[in-house]
């Protein structure tokens, strides 16, 4: 019988990495060699017999990476076995967008929330009907405030009054139903350039969508980032404040776009971990590819020394 074949843990995937640099050839040219030996030979210092580096490695060395030569095949052959969304650029997300559409259309919000209400207080109601389910106890408040908005959401009232009353519903509770944070998510979406009031009340929510909701818009604004840097720096306070992001942004290293691809690199020294590393050694190892953005491979050197503690990264207070 085959036996499988345990994860190594971090610390024995560097001294494999160290190994294989040893051995191998530079399609990236010796300059990026020499960044990836001085990175992992500083991490087998610094972490030998550190609880750290005993962790299991989630993107080990893979002895198919020779066959790599794209790096959406890097990135997605690490995050196979995660949770983290597919949307890669503005027409993943438009696609994205019609799929969540089509599922809350196939509900009918007014009478799912109809119900909810006529429960009465403490009932154990789905949060999020249209999307990941999550049981939780609600107030007869929250049942009411979510009535409302559906009601107002489906006889198309204005954005102001909906807004106050998601305003008001999140004074009784912090979640939403599935509908009212797409209906804030489309808000923004649909006018990036004027977005503090819908976003600000979509970040208040704990939804597990919200995190979803945010990538996406950050990935959008990322392909202008000149034209949207105030949305990109208020979306990057909420990344620093909820690292359970992480995936999502290691998902936008597949990115079509250079510039999307640059800020996911720039923000995994505040949103991930001593994990990124090897994913980070696997994309400085690829052969050039044809729509690198000029500074790419810079940053994947910066970001691999603010993970290893060779540069600090700013962190939050």
């Amino acid at each position: 019988m085959k036996t499988q074949t345990a994860a190594p843990t971090l610390y024995e995937d560097w001294q494999t990495r160290r190994r294989h640099l040893a051995l191998s050839a530079a399609p990236t040219g010796q300059a990026y060699v020499e960044v990836q030996v001085h990175v992992i030979d500083f991490l087998l210092k610094r972490y030998l017999g550190a609880p750290e580096a005993s962790e299991q490695a989630r993107f080990p060395l893979s002895a198919a990476l020779p066959y790599f030569n794209q790096r959406a095949i890097v990135v997605h052959h690490h995050l196979a076995a995660g949770k983290a969304s597919t949307v890669k650029n503005e027409t993943d997300a438009r696609t994205r967008l019609s799929r969540i559409l089509k599922r809350i259309a196939d509900v009918d919000p007014q009478s799912s929330l109809g119900v909810a209400f006529k429960a009465g207080a403490g009932t154990s109601y789905e949060v999020e009907p249209y999307g990941r389910s999550r049981e939780e106890t609600v107030s007869e408040e929250q049942l009411y405030e979510w009535s409302v908005i559906g009601e107002f959401i489906v006889f198309g009232a204005t954005p102001e009054v909906i807004c106050a009353r998601i305003e008001e519903a999140l004074a009784h509770g912090s979640r939403l139903p599935e509908h009212a944070t797409f209906y804030l998510f489309e808000m923004v979406w649909n006018q990036m350039k004027v977005w503090q009031n819908g976003l600000e009340l979509l970040l208040r929510c704990e939804n597990d969508t919200v995190s979803e909701y945010a990538i996406m818009l950050w990935a959008r604004a990322q392909e202008s980032p000149d034209s949207y840097q105030p949305l990109i720096s208020r979306l990057t306070d909420y990344f620093r404040a909820h690292p359970g992001i992480a995936d999502f942004v290691r998902n936008q290293l597949a990115s079509k776009n250079g510039a999307t691809r640059l800020g996911a690199i720039t923000l995994l020294p505040i949103v991930g971990s001593l994990q990124d590393v090897g994913l980070l050694l696997d994309l400085l190892a690829l052969p050039p590819q044809s729509d690198e953005h000029p500074r790419e491979r810079e940053a994947l050197t910066e970001t691999l020394k603010k993970l290893a503690g060779l540069s600090e990264p700013q962190r939050p207070a």
